[in-house]
C-alpha cells in the first residue's frame, strides 16, 4: 500500500496541492469542461471549482473523522 499524501491539501486554480512538502508538484488537476456558450462554460467552471473545493475539505477533514468513529 502506498502512503497518503500528507495534509493539509489546498486548492490553487484548477490544481490541487499538497501544502507541505512534495514540492510545487500538483496532486491533481481538475479538468476543464466545456459547455455550449459562455454562460455553460461558466457553469461548468463553477462546478470544477466546487468539486475541488469539496474534494480538498474532505481530504483535510479525513484525519478527524477517523479519529472520532474510535472514540
Amino acid at each position: 500500500m502506498t502512503n497518503h499524501t500528507p495534509t493539509p491539501w489546498r486548492k490553487t486554480g484548477a490544481y490541487i496541492f499538497p501544502e507541505h512538502g512534495a514540492g510545487s508538484v500538483p496532486i491533481a488537476r481538475m479538468v476543464k469542461m466545456s459547455g455550449k456558450n459562455d454562460a455553460e462554460n461558466k457553469i461548468m467552471e463553477d462546478i470544477r471549482d466546487a468539486n475541488a473545493d469539496f474534494i480538498v475539505r474532505a481530504v483535510n477533514s479525513y484525519e478527524e473523522l477517523i479519529q472520532k468513529r474510535k472514540k
